[in-house]
């Protein structure tokens, strides 16, 4: 995870340094480039978990899967104004 966010933050850091003089294809390249390290960050992070899941007992499995379940409902509902 340190590792993940290392590799965001130097990208978000070059991103910061180089937006007064980004042309607008330059600003797409860069956003595309930190979409593309949180979705390699996030692949990473699934396979940790996968072995994590694995060595838990049918118990813990089941109060993460309840937790990730009403993390997941949280997430699909709309904002409220």
């Amino acid at each position: 995870m340190r590792d993940n966010a290392a590799s965001t933050d130097r990208l978000f850091a070059q991103r910061t340094a180089s937006a007064g003089t980004m042309t607008a294809p330059d600003n797409m390249h860069s956003y595309a480039a930190i979409a593309r390290a949180y979705a390699d960050n996030t692949e990473q992070l699934s396979k940790a978990f996968d072995a994590l899941y694995a060595s838990l007992t049918d118990a813990q499995k089941q109060a993460a899967d309840a937790l990730f379940r009403e993390q997941a409902a949280e997430g699909q509902r709309p904002a409220l104004r």
